[in-house]
């Protein structure tokens, strides 16, 4: 049986991408959540692009500097010496994310849901292109190369991103005469992004806790279980956020009907798919 990669390689993979994901969690939280909310005037939008894009470049500065400097203590925490290798790609798959977050949320503001697809499929379908040739050839995955494929794949989805929403990526740096200020965004930013990252935490670092009290191999086996539970988790994410940019547009018109009826049908819509994911597990 074909062996691509072991339970420790995939264990430290684990690490690094939980903890960018929970990077970008609280940075699509404080940055991205206001660009949905503020947007629903045309004259705005390229002020409020600005805004959000330094807002999320920021706290992904902040946080990956923190974790830099604290890489030696974390590795000393978690009884792990490559958690400081891990940690030294966080920089530079955070400056790809980026704009890949930007577009996504970008997307979902316009609802371009055939270009998101697109744009998401730039990055899985790069990320299983290369890991079907890895099996092919029979090459074994380490967790550095697993790192090098996911820069490659998000690469390739910020190119693709671009080209398709380049026309809603405008951007403003006058101030002057906008009915919209910064610390509008930063307090409706704050406010969204408490209950949000309570969240983050215990669905991102829970690898974390697994690799304190047993070890990176126990992690390596977590994962994959974690990942079956994700895809549901990642339905309702999914319908959340495609629904969300319509629930703020009727919350500005006072339309409380269409609310009720939208929040009515997704809730209907997932019990019928958890009903079927159910009966096929």
């Amino acid at each position: 049986m074909l062996t691509v990669t072991n339970s420790v390689e995939l264990g430290l993979f684990t690490l690094f991408n939980n903890l960018h994901n929970f990077i970008f969690s609280i940075g699509s939280y404080i940055g991205l959540q206001a660009l949905l909310h503020f947007s629903t005037d045309e004259k705005t939008k390229p002020l409020v692009n600005s805004y959000c894009i330094f807002n999320l470049s920021a706290v992904i500065l902040v946080l990956n500097l923190f974790f830099f400097f604290s890489q030696n203590q974390l590795s000393t925490i978690f009884n792990e010496p490559s958690i400081e290798v891990i940690i030294s790609y966080l920089p530079i798959l955070s400056l790809l994310s980026i704009p890949r977050y930007f577009l996504v949320y970008i997307a979902y503001r316009e609802y371009k849901l055939f270009q998101l697809f697109l744009t998401n499929l730039a990055y899985f379908g790069t990320m299983s292109v290369i890991i079907i040739y890895f099996i092919a050839t029979d090459s074994f995955l380490t967790n550095i190369t697993l790192i090098h494929i996911n820069c490659i794949s998000c690469a390739a989805s910020v190119i693709l991103g671009i080209i398709l929403l380049r026309k809603y990526c405008k951007f403003c740096f006058n101030l002057k005469d906008n009915t919209i200020k910064y610390i509008e965004i930063i307090k409706y930013s704050l406010k969204f992004s408490i209950g949000g990252i309570s969240m983050t935490i215990p669905r991102t670092l829970d690898v974390y806790f697994v690799q304190y009290f047993w070890g990176i191999n126990y992690v390596g086996l977590y994962a994959p279980a974690k990942t079956l539970f994700r895809f549901v988790e990642d339905l309702i994410n999914t319908v959340y956020t495609i629904i969300y940019p319509h629930i703020m547009k009727y919350f500005s018109e006072n339309d409380v009907v269409s609310v009720n009826q939208i929040v009515s049908k997704m809730i209907s819509l997932l019990i019928v798919s958890f009903v079927l994911i159910l009966i096929f597990l």
